[in-house]
């Protein structure tokens, strides 16, 4: 498993566990306690993608 698709199955366990739709985390980025993984990724651990991370991560 890539680093990469541990964060993106972390993100996807955490959503399911807390009955999160897309919108849901958008919306409550800056309230969620993400699993460290998510954290890390959003503080650039293993890079910084093309054209940075989407709104409202980059903000939130």
């Amino acid at each position: 498993v890539t680093p990469s698709s541990k964060i993106v199955g972390d993100l996807a366990q955490f959503m399911v566990q807390n009955s999160l739709s897309r919108a849901e985390v958008e919306e409550r980025a800056d309230e969620l306690s993400f699993p460290l993984s998510v954290v890390e990724f959003l503080q650039g651990h293993i890079g910084i993608p093309h054209g940075g991370f989407p709104e409202p991560f980059r903000s939130k």
